[in-house]
């Protein structure tokens, strides 16, 4: 299954290359991230949950940083393990200035899903994956926002307005979804 697309971050690029390439700021975006440890500077590990409707996913996430031009290009290497799926994914992104300020990024992902999750087959599983899309960039964005307003500052109004529409809904979703001990 491939994925792609483009997003306008509301901050320059330098500032978008160090969220988008410091581990800790992206465990933030990644949905059902329950520990996180960091190797080395391009190697970092995750254990997630990942909502797929009926509950959730429990996989070991390693990601590794294959090649890297700073700061416009990056891909990563993701493999997951859990009960019932292997995950294989390739991801990568490229940030150019923007005309009218701020930084493009177009990115891509090409995941393969191994398992009985997987042979649930790409009808059942895209919509999936487009709303876990949708949940990382736009947590993504918020990172971005925050680096823009100085580190550990809180997010300022720019922020609220970066957000796609899409986002609020995918974001907002899984607190409140399913994806507690009363389903497991």
């Amino acid at each position: 299954m491939n994925v792609s697309g483009e997003r306008t971050f509301e901050a320059p690029r330098a500032t978008v290359w160090q969220v988008l390439n410091d581990p800790s700021s992206m465990a933030k975006t990644m949905p059902g991230v329950e520990s996180f440890d960091i190797h080395d500077d391009r190697r970092w590990t995750a254990n997630v949950k990942i909502p797929l409707g009926l509950g959730g996913l429990k996989m070991k996430v390693d990601m590794e940083k294959v090649e890297e031009r700073e700061p416009e290009f990056a891909k990563l290497a993701i493999k997951g393990n859990g009960v019932g799926a292997m995950m294989n994914m390739e991801t990568s992104f490229t940030l150019t200035d923007a005309a009218a300020g701020g930084t493009e990024m177009a990115w891509s992902a090409e995941v393969k899903i191994l398992g009985p999750v997987g042979s649930m087959g790409q009808r059942v599983l895209q919509p999936i994956v487009n709303q876990q899309v949708q949940h990382v960039l736009g947590a993504l964005d918020k990172q971005v926002q925050e680096a823009a307003a100085g580190g550990g500052e809180p997010a300022t109004h720019g922020a609220e307005e970066g957000i796609s529409p899409a986002s609020p809904e995918a974001y907002e979703a899984e607190p409140e979804g399913p994806t507690t001990s009363t389903e497991d």
